[in-house]
């Protein structure tokens, strides 16, 4: 039995606090004071119903909006909260985390974890911490209300990194107690440039935008809303993710080829994999799969923490990326906000002023 503090009580964080309660481990389950409310069910409750590809009732031994009480003195820590989120996150635990503990972002979008070093740095935390991070959330979620969880599937392989690198395989064995499907990432590069929401998300919202607003969501985002046209969008912004990549020295998989391992071959095509996936049950309307609004996290998430970073690097490095612009441009006029400037971009990855060849040397860590 491992004891584990999980941060955010979200989709994510329920899902990974009620499946390890559900097997066995002694869990800590925290949530900002600003969404308290998310944590009152769970506290009566003494824990979360999960159901679907696991089910029963998940044990919560401690739930707080305290970080002081949910990290101090835990060997392992899961920050299972959104993007945007990591580096208040990171920000609050640096009082309390010390050397020897494990933190491990799940996922750390792209470079989250620079990020979150980065702001632990600020706020002068230079403990030998180990940070890690995985290239995806390994479940497949939604949270059905305060109390329960639904899991609708379990990747079938989750890469995971270290910065440096060189503590991974004690991570990743330290996470297989938790579930067989982590595995070791060569590097940051793995998880960081295989970030697939950043590439399935924006482009369909962007331009399926007209539709978002005057359905409040009322459609099938990924069924109908990904059709052949933007998904021939959705291959380019791929192409410029993967040249990013190579320009660092590391092949990404494509969308189609991580798709294909998550989930299992389900179509040739892109297109086929996206309009025949079961994943997301089938045509769908009005589910948390169809945002429902321009600020949905499809755009305000996935678009800062997401393509700005490549596009960011593809700057430094000489590799153009008109396709990310042009979406984080149109996502900025539409939703009025610099996501150049807000998101994940040089400055908070601690890149900023470094050559290609520095940058290089820092992602190879």
């Amino acid at each position: 039995m491992t004891e584990i503090a999980v941060l955010g009580a979200g989709n994510g964080g329920f899902a990974f606090a009620g499946y390890l309660g559900l097997q066995g481990h002694k869990v800590r389950l925290y949530e900002t004071p600003q969404f308290g409310e998310n944590l009152t069910e769970v506290k009566r409750l003494g824990g979360i119903n999960v159901i679907g590809v696991a089910e029963g009732f998940g044990k919560v031994d401690l739930v707080t909006t305290d970080i002081e009480e949910a990290v101090s003195g835990v060997e392992l820590i899961l920050v299972v909260v959104p993007a945007y989120a990591h580096r208040d996150i990171a920000l609050a635990c640096a009082p309390y985390v010390k050397e020897g503990q494990v933190i491990v972002l799940n996922p750390g979008s792209s470079f989250g974890i620079l990020e979150f070093k980065a702001a632990l740095e600020e706020a002068g935390n230079y403990e030998n911490i180990t940070l890690a991070e995985t290239s995806s959330n390994i479940f497949g979620c939604r949270k059905m209300d305060d109390e329960t969880v639904n899991l609708l599937a379990v990747k079938n392989k989750m890469p995971v990194s270290s910065y440096p690198k060189e503590h991974v395989t004690d991570v990743v064995s330290q996470l297989k107690e938790l579930f067989e499907e982590f595995e070791e990432a060569e590097s940051v590069l793995e998880t960081s440039l295989n970030n697939g929401n950043s590439v399935v998300h924006p482009a369909p919202a962007i331009l399926n935008a007209g539709w978002i607003e005057s359905s409040k969501g009322e459609f099938d985002f990924y069924w109908k809303g990904m059709s052949p046209s933007v998904v021939k969008v959705m291959e380019s912004v791929d192409n410029e993710r993967i040249k990013v990549g190579e320009a660092l020295n590391y092949r990404p998989m494509t969308l189609l080829e991580s798709m294909n391992t998550y989930y299992g071959k389900i179509g040739e095509t892109l297109h086929d994999f996206l309009s025949q996936s079961p994943v997301h049950g089938g045509p769908t309307v009005g589910t948390a799969a169809s945002p429902p609004h321009l600020q949905y996290r499809y755009i305000s998430e996935d678009i800062p923490y997401g393509l700005v970073p490549y596009s960011e690097l593809g700057k430094a490095l000489g590799v153009d990326t008109p396709y990310m612009d042009s979406l984080i441009f149109l996502a900025s006029r539409m939703n009025d906000v610099d996501y150049r400037k807000k998101g994940r971009n040089l400055e908070k990855m601690g890149l900023s002023g470094k050559t290609p060849e520095e940058i290089k040397e820092i992602l190879s860590r």
